[in-house]
């Protein structure tokens, strides 16, 4: 059975032309959906915190959950945070992002 990719985002700071040539090397936040390939995108982790991304989330469909992970050090993110349906989460590297849990969660 084909199975189509799941979406992830990236949010980088720069201008247009700055990745005109060259693909960013950084985030500050990532954000990955997770149906069914919760194990690989968790795989990715180690080198989101090598390349110091601020904050990964991975919004997990099946488990109706986002877990969150923060501050990178030594190749591995020290926080980790699992959030569930019925809240609201704020980027700690965007404050003016703020997402509803349950409108999100429902619609994965």
């Amino acid at each position: 059975m084909d199975s189509e990719p799941e979406p992830d985002l990236a949010v980088v700071r720069g201008q247009v032309g700055d990745f005109r040539l060259a693909h960013p090397r950084t985030a500050d936040l990532v954000i990955e959906v997770s149906v069914t390939s919760a194990d690989y995108d968790r795989s990715k982790l180690r080198a989101y915190a090598h390349a110091e991304v601020k904050e990964v989330w991975l919004v997990l469909g099946r488990e109706k959950q986002i877990e969150v992970h923060r501050q990178p050090r030594e190749g591995q993110f020290t926080e980790r945070v699992l959030h569930s349906p019925g809240g609201r989460l704020t980027s700690a590297a965007f404050p003016s992002l703020t997402v509803d849990l349950s409108k999100l969660l429902e619609s994965v």
